[in-house]
């Protein structure tokens, strides 16, 4: 799988002034694991929001352009990718065979299964816009 050209991540609208100053910079504040966390769609992205308890006016999506990123620094999404290898139903027995546990699928399964990886690095303000809000 080709990295889209654009990738997006979503976060309240209080930390814009930071991150257009510094770029974005990998946090462990909501996970197991300093990364960026990027989504392959301004969708997946805006979800986010509900999330966090953020209405759609608190939040923003960026665009940050891939172009910008070092491959080798991409990986899978910790938390989403785990739960769709956890999920009950059977559907992952189909799509990835003998996986159980995130640390074991690349970013391209990651952002395949679930529209999400994460970025082990610090994404320069050159790489970002901000998005709309969407109607």
């Amino acid at each position: 799988m080709k990295l889209p050209k654009f990738v997006y991540h979503g976060t309240i609208r209080s930390s814009l002034k930071s991150i257009l100053r510094n770029g974005l910079r990998p946090s462990k504040a909501t996970s197991s694991q300093a990364a960026v966390y990027l989504a392959g769609s301004e969708g997946t992205a805006r979800n986010y929001a509900g999330m966090y308890g953020a209405s759609q006016d608190e939040f923003v999506v960026l665009r940050v352009d891939t172009k910008f990123l070092d491959q080798s620094k991409l990986g899978p999404d910790d938390y989403e990718m785990q739960n769709y290898l956890d999920e009950p139903w059977g559907t992952v027995g189909r799509d990835i065979k003998g996986i159980d546990s995130w640390h074991r699928v690349s970013w391209e399964a990651s952002l395949k299964y679930v529209d999400q990886f994460v970025y082990y690095g610090a994404i320069p303000v050159e790489a970002i816009q901000v998005q709309k809000a969407a109607k």
